[in-house]
């Protein structure tokens, strides 16, 4: 934000590695993007720049992002493990289910003719054994829900079959004519996506808006899910954090460490239950670590990306003292509804003094005399 050219030097920070000084010279206004690789084995690092007059943007802390483990299982025919393949290919950091990481959320088969219990966490798909023929008829439309929001459904082409039997507090999500396509069940704690079409036989995988919902269902249960995540946030960033919240669940601890190019100051501090919804990140650069009793939660750093409130260049000297005086004495004010009350009174009451000052005196005999 400099009208000049300005030079300076910076390096790059891993636990006790470190880089070599390197000098960054910007022209006048100029903004350029600094880009690396993690060092092998560093899972976080430092970026540092020569100090300035505004310090709290000469480091830049970082972690190696991590998403929580989310682990999907199928459980199904091979007719449809085989079309959902390539849907479930576009997940990102899926694993496979095993002894340390149950399965999160089950793909799961549905056959009208035989209808079994499903697990809670699941994505159903309408399982039939043949080809339907007929074509489903009406028009499509999404409700207003966030796995759905701003995605269009026009481009989908499904085949008429039986359908999947709709509890009344399902929440559908998508609609062609009187059927619903798409509902969501949560009640009794479950979170079941319901596929009521031959999915097979229609072009849902190659729909844009089939794909982003689904991603938005997975995310949303990822996102529910009480495991650890290593993320990075801007300072005093409000962080979602879930965490065992029972009657007998532990309060979290946050562990702080501010990294300072001489010395690293570190802090820890208890959060009850009942603020952790409020949990932020430190408001000066760092890491910083969140536990529930001895289960890591969250690993992150927190650094400052606000570029525009590090814009100094159109900074001016500006000073409210002298209108402090008169706006302590308004705010301290109490206005009186009365005042016209208290004014008539006075007046009259000058009106009464000027009436004695000025009456006429006694004579001796009783009588009065007019003034002179």
């Amino acid at each position: 934000y400099s009208d000049s050219e300005q030079t300076r030097e910076w390096l790059l920070q891993a636990g006790n590695q470190r880089t070599a000084n390197r000098t960054l010279t910007l022209g006048p206004n100029e903004t350029r993007s600094l880009q690396g690789r993690y060092p092998e084995g560093a899972n976080r690092i430092v970026l540092r720049l020569e100090p300035d007059a505004f310090t709290i943007d000469d480091e830049l802390p970082a972690v190696r992002p991590k998403p929580k483990p989310f682990a999907i299982a199928k459980v199904g025919s091979q007719k449809l493990d085989e079309a959902f393949s390539d849907v479930l290919a576009s997940f990102e950091n899926i694993i496979e289910p095993n002894e340390e990481f149950p399965p999160d959320l089950i793909l799961a088969a549905y056959n009208p003719l035989d209808p079994t219990a499903q697990h809670p966490r699941s994505i159903v798909l309408l399982d039939q054994g043949n080809a339907p023929k007929n074509f489903l008829q009406g028009r499509i439309a999404a409700e207003n829900h966030p796995f759905v929001a701003g995605l269009n459904w026009q481009g989908l082409i499904a085949r008429q079959t039986p359908g999947i039997p709709r509890d009344e507090r399902d929440t559908v999500l998508v609609w062609q004519g009187e059927r619903p396509l798409v509902f969501y069940r949560t009640s009794e704690g479950k979170r079941q996506l319901f596929l009521n079409f031959d999915f097979p036989t229609s072009n849902a995988a190659r729909l844009p808006a089939f794909i982003v919902m689904l991603h938005r269902f997975v995310e949303d249960l990822r996102q529910e899910k009480v495991a650890e995540k290593h993320e990075n946030y801007e300072v005093a960033q409000l962080i979602p954090l879930s965490y065992d919240y029972g009657e007998e669940a532990a309060p979290l601890s946050l562990s702080e460490q501010i990294t300072g190019p001489e010395e690293t100051i570190s802090s820890t501090r208890e959060i009850t239950l009942s603020q952790a919804s409020l949990l932020r990140s430190p408001d000066r650069p760092g890491f910083f670590e969140v536990k529930q009793g001895e289960n890591v939660l969250l690993f992150a750093a927190a650094h400052f990306a606000d570029t525009r409130e590090a814009d100094f260049s159109g900074a001016l000297t500006e000073s409210d003292l002298a209108e402090l005086e008169n706006e302590l004495v308004e705010q301290h004010t109490e206005a009186d509804s009365r005042w016209q009350l208290w004014v008539l009174l006075l007046l009259l009451i000058l009106v009464l003094s000027w009436w004695y000052v000025n009456r006429p005196a006694p004579t001796a005999e009783g009588g009065q005399v007019s003034p002179a």
